[in-house]
């Protein structure tokens, strides 16, 4: 629901609660991962980032 709010919402207030909720549960998802010792897996953009950028 976060997601679909930052890539259609348009009311900026209810945006950046949406980005906090993003980045809390990323952040309890990897503890919850430790704590039963599995690894992290890499890391990658959020899903509502552009992908990154060519020099080529």
């Amino acid at each position: 629901m976060a997601v679909a709010e930052l890539r259609y919402g348009h009311n900026e207030r209810l945006r950046r609660l949406a980005q906090e909720i993003i980045v809390t549960q990323q952040q309890e998802i990897a503890a919850m991962r430790l704590a039963i010792g599995e690894p992290l897996p890499p890391s990658h953009a959020s899903p509502t980032q552009p992908p990154p950028v060519s020099d080529h």
